[in-house]
Parts: structure tokens; sequence; C-alpha cells
């Protein structure tokens, strides 16, 4: 019953899928036939009978849509998701909210976990952050430019993939006529 707009992810210890939507019509509060509410939706895969059933273990609301499919960090204890205000969440995996940031402009991406579960990094359309999840908070540790084309419109491209050495990013450029 809601509407998808991105792929899911699934917690590699419990099998645990999350899905970002919308939330149902009514949760803005207008039962209207549109939802100005974006969901999270946690859901698990049970047996039911010889068959196997979905069943949605939690749902968490948040103000208009997001760019990006949740993402599980690797110990399956944290899933951060983004808003299309400039929020960066993390919520437990039972979804409840454990800190937000902003990083001034909607994320454009999946959020990238590094393995130790600590380093987080997000692109919107113009800047790569990164951000250290201190447990009950988030800090900004720095903010770079997406500016490597001169005298052209720079944009990100995709999710940051982190590498052994560092973060890859893919920029695109292009000029406006």
């Amino acid at each position: 019953g809601s509407e998808v707009s991105n792929f899911y992810a699934v917690d590699p210890n419990s099998g645990r899928l999350f899905v970002a939507a919308t939330a149902p019509d009514d949760a803005d509060g207008n039962k209207d036939g549109v939802s100005a509410t974006g969901a999270i939706y946690a859901l698990d895969i049970v047996p039911s009978g010889d068959k196997i059933a979905l069943v949605i273990a939690g749902r968490y609301d948040f103000d208009g849509g997001t760019g990006s499919t949740p993402t599980v960090s690797n110990d399956g204890q944290r899933l951060y998701i983004t808003d299309e205000n400039g929020n960066v969440m993390a919520l437990d995996r039972d979804l409840h909210e454990i800190w937000r940031i902003n990083v001034g402009d909607q994320v454009a991406a999946s959020v990238a976990v590094s393995a130790d579960n600590h380093e987080l990094y997000v692109v919107t359309a113009r800047d790569v952050f990164k951000l250290w999840d201190k447990g009950d908070h988030g800090e900004l540790a720095w903010k770079a430019q997406l500016d490597v084309f001169p005298k052209h419109v720079n944009v990100n491209a995709l999710t940051p993939t982190i590498t052994a050495n560092g973060i890859a990013v893919s920029i695109g450029a292009s000029r406006e006529l």
C-alpha cells in the first residue's frame, strides 16, 4: 500500500529487510490520496505454512521523502537513512532514532558505512561529507566540494565507495548553454 522508490537494505545477521517508501496516506494528518510523509519499514521474512510471508516489524516516519536507499551497518545494529531536508539519521534495528545531523542539502545517494561501523560518507549534488557515528550522536568530520572540473557544473554521480586508502566518488561535469 506504499509507493517505493528505492532499493531495500538487508541486515546480514538477521535477514531483516529495510525499505524506504511513503507512509500511509493518513500519517501526515490528511487522508487525501497523497502522503507527505516518508517512512522506513522493517520487514521480517517468516514461515507461513508451506510458504513464507513478509511481516511489517516496524515503521519509522519522517517529513518529506528520501533520495537514498537505507544502509545497514555491518554489525546490523544501525540503520542510516536520509530525508529530503538534508538530514542523515541513525536508527537502531527496531527503528528508534538515535541521532540526526543536517548536511545542508538533500543527500543524493545511500550512506556509505565503513567496516568498523563508525565512519560514514554521504554525498549531495555538489559536496561529499565524512561523518562520525559517536554512538549517541553524529559529528561532521569534514566536507569537500565536488569541484574538479573548472568552468563546468560538477555533480555527484554515485554513492561514495570506501577503499583501503580512502574513498572514491564519481563526479560528472556539464556545461550550461
